[in-house]
């Protein structure tokens, strides 16, 4: 067996909302921070405000317009969405930028961290992507990163937050990375 030693995984971070006064672009931001400078993968940032275009923009459509969402896809080897819940789901602005695309999404992993104001990290908004994720033909981690209390959570200082979070990122990363490597 002949394994690659210098293949490079392609993550594509999606910051799943487009909301004035965001919390979750202080998460995307933070994981961004965490793994920004590792050797075994390259890291897109992706804004979810730059990709949406006032209406749902099917594939079949082939526009001009989600031409960059397109391409990204196609060259990302797996994605970690950073999404809020807003009442009990996710921002719909995160569902139109993935209904942009839909061939090139199959077979890759995606990862989840989810957002919210109040203590249960978002875990609902989850629970809405996982199927809309199989259906569009990526493969859902079993590993989630929950943000409770987000605004109190980051007045906190940056060792607070690494003792909670910086090891599950790490571990999220590498279940990524690992999933690619058996490509």
């Amino acid at each position: 067996m002949i394994f690659c030693t210098n293949f490079m995984f392609q993550l594509t971070l999606i910051l799943g909302t487009a909301r004035v006064g965001r919390q979750s672009e202080k998460v995307a931001n933070y994981i961004l921070k965490k793994i920004a400078g590792r050797s075994d993968l390259e890291v897109t940032f992706v804004d979810v405000k730059d990709h949406i275009h006032g209406r749902t923009i099917p594939p079949w459509e082939n526009s001009e317009l989600t031409r960059p969402w397109r391409d990204l896809v196609k060259a990302s080897d797996g994605f970690w969405i950073v999404t809020p819940e807003y009442n009990y789901n996710f921002p719909s602005e995160l569902k139109m930028l993935l209904d942009q695309e839909l061939g090139n999404y199959a077979g890759k992993p995606v990862a989840f961290a989810s957002v919210s104001s109040g203590g249960f990290g978002g875990v609902r908004a989850i629970e809405h992507l996982v199927p809309l994720a199989r259906r569009i033909g990526l493969i859902p981690l079993l590993a989630d990163l929950n943000f409770s209390k987000v605004a109190e959570l980051f007045e906190k200082s940056e060792a607070e937050l690494d003792a909670s979070y910086a090891v599950k990122i790490t571990t999220i990363i590498d279940k990524l990375l690992n999933f690619g490597a058996k490509k």
